[in-house]
């Protein structure tokens, strides 16, 4: 997913790998983690629980 935007999130729900396809870096983030991702950073996505769910600020 390539981000056009800044995202701040926390997880809700559930748990999910992000990996920063630039630098090959994953970070695995559960329940209660926050994370935040700068525009222009191309990220793979994988959920691996049931299911994810965030809440998330997106700012350009």
């Amino acid at each position: 997913m390539p981000y056009t935007f800044h995202e701040q999130a926390v997880v809700l729900l559930g748990k999910v790998k992000i990996t920063n396809e630039a630098t090959g870096e994953t970070t695995h983030y559960k329940a209660g983690d926050a994370f935040f991702v700068a525009s222009a950073n191309n990220t793979l996505w994988e959920v691996v629980s049931d299911s994810f769910t965030k809440h998330y600020l997106a700012v350009d």
